[in-house]
């Protein structure tokens, strides 16, 4: 339970970090920090799959990338020499966060509220299965996810200059592109989820297909 609060902590001073370069919209720093995460944890997960261990040191995985995300965001702020709001602003942040805090409280819910109904429904392997689908299509997801992330800060300087023919080009031109990266997976998803799953994952997933064929 402790290594899952520094875990929260880590993540939360690591986002203000996040944050703060995509609203400055520098995306390279921003995809750095989103980077450096499972740079750092999936090594360390693959050593312990290896070498022998148990939760603890998994969840261990998770406090240590967060940490190292939340030590290099502090690193690049002090290159860019940003600086932090006075101590009188605190205050006001608090009030404007507070709804902000209830709402993310509602989305971190809605967000796990179809594994927990599964759960109770069917059973922690139904989960799982259901789980590993998800995970999958997010990851496919990601490459629709990080166009838009280096773009949108382009396209907006791009809205307030006028220049729509422009951001409209360049839009088809990223679909385009997308498409041709996703389509192929979807289809191969779509008509054959099963060998693809035992492809990838080995036969023990195999109770995943319908869920990742949805």
């Amino acid at each position: 339970f402790l290594i899952l609060i520094f875990f929260e902590i880590f993540l939360t001073l690591a986002n203000i970090v996040v944050f703060t370069f995509q609203g400055t919209t520098q995306s390279a720093m921003f995809q750095l920090m989103q980077v450096v995460n499972p740079l750092v944890r999936i090594p360390l997960t693959v050593a312990i799959v290896i070498f022998g261990g148990g939760a603890v040191e998994l969840a261990w995985t998770y406090a240590i990338g967060t940490l190292t995300m939340m030590v290099l965001g502090l690193i690049l702020l002090r290159r860019i020499k940003f600086h932090f709001v006075t101590p009188t602003l605190i205050r006001s942040y608090l009030d404007f966060s507070l709804p902000l805090i209830i709402m993310s409280i509602v989305v971190v819910l809605g967000a796990n509220i179809d594994k927990v109904v599964i759960g109770i429904a069917l059973g922690d392997l139904s989960v799982g299965s259901f789980s590993t689908a998800q995970v999958f299509l997010a990851m496919v997801a990601t490459i629709g996810v990080a166009v838009a992330t280096l773009t949108f800060p382009d396209f907006s300087k791009l809205f307030t200059e006028g220049r729509f023919e422009e951001i409209r080009s360049k839009s088809w031109f990223g679909e385009r592109y997308i498409t041709m990266l996703t389509l192929p997976i979807t289809l191969v998803v779509m008509l054959f989820p099963g060998p693809f799953l035992t492809a990838l994952f080995g036969p023990d997933v195999i109770s995943a297909a319908d869920a990742l064929r949805i």
